[in-house]
C-alpha cells in the first residue's frame, strides 16, 4: 500500500466536497461542507488541510481521507475528519 499526502488542490477539491456530503459513517461531527466551503478553507490561512490517497496491488483507490485543522491561538485544533473506505 502506498499513500500520498497533499493539501486541498484544484484537482482534488471536487472529491473532497463529495466526501463531506457522502461520508455519514465516519464524519463524527455530521456537518457538511459545500464546494464553496472547501474553497474558502483552501484559501484561508486559518486552516491546514491534508488529503490522503491510497494505492495498493489491486488498484488506485484515489482520495480516501481528508483532515481539516483550524488554527486557534497559535495552536492547531481538530476541526473535521472525514474518510471513506
Amino acid at each position: 500500500m502506498v499513500s500520498q499526502v497533499t493539501g486541498v488542490t484544484k484537482v482534488n477539491k471536487p472529491r473532497i466536497s463529495q466526501l463531506y456530503q457522502r461520508s455519514n459513517q465516519f464524519n463524527l461531527r455530521a456537518d457538511r461542507c459545500s464546494y464553496s466551503d472547501v474553497q474558502r478553507i483552501q484559501e484561508s490561512d486559518d486552516y491546514v488541510t491534508f488529503a490522503f490517497t491510497l494505492e495498493d496491488e489491486f488498484g488506485d483507490n484515489s482520495l480516501i481521507s481528508i483532515v481539516v485543522l483550524k488554527r486557534k491561538h497559535n495552536r492547531i485544533i481538530y476541526r473535521k475528519l472525514v474518510y471513506e473506505v
